[in-house]
């Protein structure tokens, strides 16, 4: 892949891109009910619930609830950082 390829792949992200904020993100709903349901804490899906994420349309139906799980985890993390400094 060249610069040329690069920068025009950057332009359609940018020209076409969305900002979806996870509620509605398919699968998403669905995932912090059950994640709820399990005992997760309230505070943190609330902030997912908050949250957005910027794709291409055609990436929506793509993200999966892997995703969703990185993302809890990395809040995890980062409130725990916090809170031991």
């Amino acid at each position: 892949m060249d610069d040329r390829e690069i920068a025009r792949g950057a332009a359609d992200f940018q020209a076409r891109g969305r900002d979806y904020p996870f509620i509605n993100i398919p699968g998403y709903m669905e995932w912090s009910r059950r994640k709820l349901e399990a005992g997760e804490s309230e505070a943190l899906i609330d902030h997912l619930d908050a949250m957005s994420m910027f794709i291409l349309p055609e990436e929506l139906n793509e993200i999966s609830e892997e995703v969703f799980d990185e993302l809890l985890e990395d809040v995890r993390s980062e409130v725990e950082k916090r809170s031991h400094s």
